[in-house]
């Protein structure tokens, strides 16, 4: 496990990062955003195009809809703390594969070391393979679970020595492509983030 002075020392090593060949193309890390003190992090999979270009989480047309969600149900986007796996957006928006999420999930652990978050919202299906009911360091790599079939089940992701509470809901960006599944996406977002 890696210790840093401030988070901000922090930021610094993710924007000198070089463990994987994703910041060979990348613009802007996207460390990520919102209150280092929240009760919930959310967790999505890599940065898109917009984010490589901003730097920042969510802010293309899934940062809308996850926006939008978090209108409906009252929460302010500046009170959770919002991040992905992978901090560099992988080459046309593909999947990050296995070696780039193992390369940067010691950047999350610290993360969430370091915030402590009473629950962490697992926003598609790389975060929930990677820490929905896992231990860390894996004894094997995880294997992909099924959304539908646990959402709304409390699940943990173990980090060393700490024990997260993980919840899992669809990605945004399913919702782009899926609208239907807007509602119950909410309704995910509304019930692991009030109670």
């Amino acid at each position: 496990m890696m210790s840093f002075i401030s988070y901000d020392e922090f930021i610094k090593q993710i924007e000198n990062c070089k463990k994987c060949e994703l910041y060979l193309s990348r613009t802007k890390p996207v460390v990520g955003e919102g209150n280092l003190n929240s009760k919930f992090v959310l967790i999505g999979e890599a940065p898109g195009k917009n984010e490589d270009i901003y730097g920042r989480p969510f802010v293309g047309r899934a940062g809308k809809v996850l926006n939008r969600a978090l209108d409906e149900i009252k929460v302010d986007r500046i009170n959770v703390y919002i991040t992905n796996v992978v901090k560099c957006r992988p080459p046309k928006n593909r999947k990050p594969k296995t070696n780039e999420v193992l390369s940067c999930l010691h950047y999350l652990i610290f993360q969430l070391m370091y915030i402590n978050p009473l629950k962490i919202v697992l926003l598609g299906s790389t975060a929930v393979k990677y820490l929905y009911d896992e231990s860390f360091p894996y004894k094997k790599i995880p294997k992909e679970k099924k959304i539908s079939e646990i959402r709304g089940k409390l699940g943990n992701f173990k980090a060393y020595d700490r024990t997260f509470q993980t919840y899992a809901t669809y990605h945004p960006a399913m919702i782009l492509r899926n609208p239907r599944l807007y509602e119950v996406f909410k309704e995910d977002l509304d019930m692991y983030l009030k109670s």
